[in-house]
């Protein structure tokens, strides 16, 4: 439906104030953004724009790096056009993808016995890259690989043998932790027991590695097995990272190929342990992704002082692969890491409900995606139109709404919205379009189905704009 041949009072609407925003940009920092509130007064608030996953590429196991402002993305594959592809973004949004390979063909490992290559990982280390990553030796056991580079984009030259290996079982999922106490450097590893017959406990293991990642010092120690009852017969993944006095240890339990693959946590003192652990997972599936984990993390991002990387399926195409996903890691007061998701409802998708009154605008390069849907004004008739997320987590949410804005005599009025528990705000719409406003913090104390409504407020003749809706959290 057009809008200017509809409603000719509100068509000058649509003419854009300043140049065009980005839409759906996944990596600006929005900060010190303020909101008129005739409820609250004026809110002031930083925060990562909203970044709906998934975030675009296919592939098990990432592995990302952030280095010279490009995020650079590594995953599980075969070897048919190369072992284990490389792709980079400096938004998140937009990833070039021309084909280059940790091991292009043709440059494969001599040591390796097979077209595996699982989970690799890239770190800078003594001003070079080195990848980390597992494949089967000549005995048909998994083992630690390594190999470098002067870029991130490779080709990645291997070391000539493997890192680490077992005689009796396979070695997969390693990562490089430089521990800031000491400067030492470790690799952590999964010892692939529970793949036996009969399996095994699984561990997850540590053992100290020379100052350029190259070899070995030491023996190795376990720190971690599958003891709770949600990791079933696995723990695998490690992701190591130093806050506040404490060693976490980030791993994945459970089967992958089910949604009860999960993502868990422990904590120590002391690198090598006693780790405690969290005794519930920390990121499970929702009504959307199923099975995420193989995650890492990164604390070197603008966006947040530390992001989640890591797979899930979508439920809508469970045969599609598994997709990168990101999420922010904050922190409780009890030092526990929390994962929140920007949970996003555009007017054009699932979740956004209204009666016929509220008519399709299609123009203006400040709406959030492609089109956006607006109520003209009756005096009392409020008419409300509703934005419902499916939220995992218990907690604090921060609520944000996006409309678009224009100029005709600004004939945007005030916008009436109702956030989860009654609250009203009003907002005017003739400023602030085209960019994540704050609304306010809810406490949700169950996961589901929360529901912000709009309703059509000021006089007569004037037109609300129902955009987006985006619910971050828990904090």
């Amino acid at each position: 439906m057009n809008i200017k041949n509809t409603l000719p009072l509100i068509a000058m609407l649509l003419q854009v104030l300043g140049s065009a925003c980005e839409k759906h940009n996944k990596n600006t920092a929005d900060s010190s953004i303020q909101i008129p509130n005739s409820k609250n007064g004026t809110a002031e608030v930083s925060f990562i724009r909203g970044y709906p996953n998934p975030l675009g590429p296919v592939g098990a196991d990432p592995g990302v790096i952030l280095t010279n402002g490009t995020y650079y993305y590594y995953c599980t594959s075969g070897n048919s056009t190369g072992a284990m592809p490389i792709k980079w973004s400096s938004d998140l949004t937009n990833w070039t993808d021309n084909g280059a390979r940790i091991f292009p063909l043709g440059q494969f490992p001599a040591w390796v016995n097979g077209g595996n290559y699982w989970a690799p990982e890239v770190h800078l280390i003594n001003g070079q890259y080195v990848c980390y990553y597992s494949a089967k030796g000549a005995d048909g056991w998994f083992k630690i690989g390594v190999a470098t580079s002067p870029n991130p984009t490779g080709p990645f030259t291997d070391k000539g043998g493997p890192l680490a290996s077992n005689s009796r079982y396979s070695l997969i999922d390693p990562t490089f932790f430089r521990d800031p106490n000491t400067g030492k450097n470790y690799v952590l590893w999964k010892n692939n027991t529970n793949a036996l017959n009969p399996p095994e406990q699984t561990h997850i293991v540590l053992q100290e590695v020379t100052q350029d990642g190259l070899s070995l010092l030491g023996s190795s120690t376990k720190i971690l097995g599958n003891t709770l009852a949600w990791e079933g017969l696995v723990v695998e993944a490690p992701t190591m990272t130093y806050r506040n006095g404490y060693y976490y240890l980030f791993y994945s339990g459970n089967n992958y190929g089910t949604d009860q693959y999960a993502v868990g946590v422990a904590r120590s003192t002391t690198i090598a342990g006693p780790y405690t652990k969290k005794s519930a997972p920390i990121l499970t599936s929702d009504s959307q992704f199923d099975g995420p984990g193989g995650q890492c993390i990164i604390n070197n991002s603008p966006l947040s002082p530390y992001l989640m990387f890591y797979h899930a399926r979508l439920r809508s195409n469970p045969d599609g692969g598994r997709y990168l996903m990101m999420d922010k890691v904050n922190w409780g007061a009890d030092n526990w890491p929390i994962i929140s998701r920007d949970y996003i409802v555009d007017n054009a998708e699932a979740g956004f409900s209204a009666s016929s009154n509220w008519l399709v605008g299609t123009a203006g390069a400040d709406k959030y995606k492609t089109s956006y849907h607006y109520r003209q004004t009756l005096s009392g008739s409020p008419d409300r139109a509703s934005f419902t997320a499916n939220t995992s987590g218990i907690g604090d949410y921060d609520i944000y709404a996006w409309w678009s804005v224009g100029t005709a005599g600004n004939r945007t009025p005030e916008a009436h919205y109702f956030i989860p528990g009654g609250q009203e705000v009003i907002v005017d719409q003739r400023i602030n379009g085209g960019k994540w406003n704050y609304l306010g913090t809810v406490r949700f104390t169950v996961p589901g189905d929360h529901t912000v409504q709009l309703a059509a407020g000021g006089p007569a003749g004037y037109a609300v704009i129902g955009d987006a809706i985006m619910m971050s959290g828990p904090k």
